[in-house]
């Protein structure tokens, strides 16, 4: 429950960066919209251009998951603090890409949201690939949370809500399978 997204951006279809600058030095910057194939790239060169420490916020609907995962990799060794902030919904594959902050927090009121993967459907296809696709996918997904420090279980309610749904955690799931952290977690290990 809740009003859901409201900052500006989410429906974006193209994911954009808005840096600004922090009083004290470092950037925090802005990441809206849907993530799409080369963002992993772009947001590379986003940090580039900032002046560190730098703090990401996402707000998005996600969209590609190896990108998404490209992404929180990215994020994770370059250091960088990730929030989700007030107003905002990390949604779909956004909470992959979330997961690569080195210090995670979501504000009061925002979202980060799990649902099924979705596979646009081929007729070329055989069953039996896409099926092998899917287990090869939802295996990556599962290995990485693990290297991220997120617990792997959060992906039973991805599982289990189709695909045109979203299953929001509550701030006690956050805590429950390590979406968030606190400083002191993160400089422990």
């Amino acid at each position: 429950d809740g009003p859901g997204p409201t900052l500006p951006g989410f429906d974006a279809a193209r994911v954009t960066f808005d840096a600004t600058p922090l009083e004290g030095g470092g950037t925090r910057i802005l990441l809206a919209g849907s993530v799409s194939e080369g963002d992993a790239d772009r947001l590379s060169d986003a940090l580039d251009a900032a002046e560190a420490p730098v703090t990401l916020a996402l707000h998005s609907p996600g969209g590609v998951v190896q990108e998404a995962l490209a992404m929180g990799r990215i994020l994770r060794a370059r250091q960088i603090v990730t929030e989700i902030p007030e107003g905002g919904a990390c949604l779909s594959a956004c909470p992959f890409a979330f997961a690569g902050g080195t210090v995670r927090s979501v504000a009061e009121g925002a979202w980060l949201g799990l649902h099924q993967s979705y596979f646009d459907q081929s007729t070329l296809l055989p069953a039996f690939i896409a099926v092998e696709q899917i287990q090869f996918g939802q295996g990556a997904v599962l290995r990485y949370l693990h290297e991220m420090g997120i617990d792997p279980m959060a992906m039973v309610h991805a599982l289990e809500t189709p695909a045109d749904e979203v299953y929001v955690l509550t701030p006690e799931e956050l805590v429950r399978y390590a979406f968030v952290t606190n400083r002191a977690d993160a400089d422990g290990g």
